[in-house]
């Protein structure tokens, strides 16, 4: 067979066979897919440092909002969670087509979703169960508008369901509700479009959709979950899942509130952390492992963190004093960053003199944004999502978008 690709200039990009793009340079390159007498061509532009305002890291991808105002990303393309077309996989960061301007960008397993400077959403990726809000089920390799018309101030999507705060503190969710992750109550049914969260009476301040649940902070600093609740990532003192917002226990004020895989964490006033659900890995920090907690728990240590990240798989960072990095949990692809492959259940600090102004985790990963916007990832690198030009894996931050020697 004659399929396969070619770039219009290899000094500044390759493109393998199966469609990877391998950066050489910054600059701008086409490439051409061919196969018999078909052809199909896409123009991407290639970064060899990329300043951010924000990072987003899920299983097999990372996005993060340039300080243009644009979306860029990088890792597994297989859905078009990359924003895309053409292309399976990218190990640098590429600009999303469309040439939106945007304000915040979040993901997770298969998708993207980003809010443009109005606050309307726009998704794409994967479109299972509807998980673009766009009132079908086609996967979109370009940003698909929301429907509804909805304005959001946040926006946060999860496992297969994403979520958006308006203004005026209500949340909307879309997408998978097999364990009521979407808060509507009354039973199990997914939703292609935005559906308003049951909660009567209360107003929410942020929103952040786990893989199969979802919580929220609320005025005062309550905190509310929904959605699976087998490894008590609810944190109601249950295991119960629920189908609405559910007060989370002991009745913490916090500030933040972020939700992973089977587990969720949460920032107080104070600085301190509290985690809860599975502990399988550590990941709740409080230096016991093996078992679930279903109310919160103290993350040790005596820290005073300005901002805790939950939503990795089995692992947890936060932000101390100066912008300093730690993290805790699982560690076998280095996503806690501290040069090893041990996993801690208490908090470790990243080997790193650098001081981030925020912080996420992924899958196996992690990244963070310096006051300067620079993007620095560690961890699983299987897929690309580190986005330094190369597939190893690695321990200790690296540059995103760095250029090959």
């Amino acid at each position: 067979s004659d399929a396969g690709w070619t770039s219009s200039d290899a000094s500044i990009a390759t493109i393998s066979a199966a469609g990877v793009v391998t950066l050489k340079a910054a600059g701008h390159a086409t490439f051409t897919a061919h196969a018999g007498a078909s052809s199909a061509t896409s123009t991407l532009s290639t970064i060899d440092a990329l300043a951010a305002r924000s990072v987003s890291i899920g299983g097999f991808h990372t996005c993060a909002l340039g300080v243009d105002s644009k979306a860029y990303c990088w890792g597994l393309n297989m859905y078009g969670q990359l924003g895309v077309p053409l292309i399976s996989e990218s190990t640098v960061p590429l600009p999303v087509s469309g040439g939106l301007s945007f304000k915040a960008v979040s993901v997770h397993a298969h998708d993207t979703c980003a809010l443009a400077l109005d606050g309307s959403a726009y998704c794409w990726g994967l479109n299972s169960d509807g998980q673009l809000g766009n009132g079908n089920y086609l996967t979109q390799s370009a940003p698909s508008p929301v429907a509804g018309g909805l304005h959001f101030a946040a926006v946060s999507v999860g496992g297969y369901h994403a979520c958006g705060l308006t203004a005026d503190g209500k949340i909307y969710c879309w997408g998978a509700n097999g364990y009521g992750q979407l808060g509507v109550g009354g039973g199990t049914s997914g939703s292609s479009v935005p559906l308003l969260v049951s909660a009567p009476g209360v107003t929410f301040t942020s929103v952040s959709a786990g893989s199969l649940h979802t919580c929220a902070t609320a005025t005062g600093g309550i905190a509310y979950c929904w959605g699976d609740n087998s490894e008590a990532q609810v944190g109601d003192s249950t295991t119960l899942t629920r189908s609405v917002p559910t007060l989370v226990a002991r009745h913490l004020a916090f500030t933040s509130v972020t939700s992973g895989n089977r587990h969720s964490c949460g920032t107080v006033a104070s600085g301190g952390v509290y985690c809860w659900g599975s502990d399988s890995n550590g990941q709740l920090g409080d230096g016991a492992t093996g078992f679930a907690r279903v109310a919160p728990v103290a993350v040790t240590g005596g820290f005073s963190f300005t901002a805790a990240e939950g939503r990795g798989g089995f692992h947890s960072c936060a932000l101390a004093a100066a912008g300093k990095p730690y993290c805790w949990g699982e560690n076998v692809a280095g996503q806690l960053g501290e040069g090893s492959h041990t996993s801690y259940s208490i908090p470790v600090p990243v080997t790193t003199g650098l001081s981030f102004a925020s912080i996420a985790t992924g899958n196996r990963s992690t990244c963070g944004v310096t006051a300067l916007g620079s993007v620095y990832c560690w961890g699983s690198n299987v897929s690309a999502q580190i986005g330094n030009g190369s597939k190893t894996d690695t321990a200790v931050p690296v540059r995103v978008g760095r250029t090959l020697p």
